[in-house]
This record gives C-alpha cells, structure tokens and sequence, in this order.
C-alpha cells in the first residue's frame, strides 16, 4: 500500500467557537470525498490494508489525528473534506483538502 496520509494539528476548541484554545481529545474524525457526503476508504496505518470503520478515527488526548489514504484508491487529484464531531462542540468541516505524499 503506498498511502498518503494526513495529519491535523490539534483540534483546539478554539476552532469550535469557544474562547479556550485547550485540545480537544477523544473528537471523531470523519472523512469523505471532498463536497459530498460519500465516505471515503481510509486507513489508520499503511501496513495493515485494514480501512478505517465507517471511514472514522479519533483525536488522540493531544488533539492530534491522522489517516492514510492509499494511492491506488484514488487519483491524486482527489480532495477530501474532514468532519470533526464531539458531544457538546459544534461540528468542524475542512473541505477540499489536499492529502499529499510525504517525503
């Protein structure tokens, strides 16, 4: 599997619209392909070919996430939008991302 991945730095509840900026732990992480509500196929590591269930990961206590889009699903043309959720925040949606190969 030669995967792209995509890692966000932290989620801080500044970005939900409150006035802290501590990370928020434990959010979901949702991916689809860019402008749609499709679910995109994702993995949590390039070793395992396991996709992510329901195309979902979660923030880890620092804020932190990250999934591995595998080449051979799609063109590298492909954009991707993140929806990310926790009970009591308002949700957060990145469109049209690029998820790039890294170096």
């Amino acid at each position: 599997m030669a995967g792209r991945r995509y890692r966000l730095s932290p989620l801080s509840i500044r970005e939900t619209g409150t006035t802290y900026s501590a990370p928020i732990a434990s959010a979901t992480v949702t991916v689809y392909l860019a402008g749609t509500s499709t679910l995109a196929t994702c993995y949590a590591d390039t070793t395992t070919g396991t996709a992510l269930a329901s195309s979902a990961t979660t923030t880890s206590a620092s804020g932190y996430f990250e999934f591995y889009i595998d080449g051979a699903d799609y063109r590298s043309t492909q954009k991707f939008k993140i929806v990310i959720s926790k009970a009591t925040y308002s949700d957060v949606t990145y469109d049209y991302l690029d998820v790039i190969i890294p170096f």
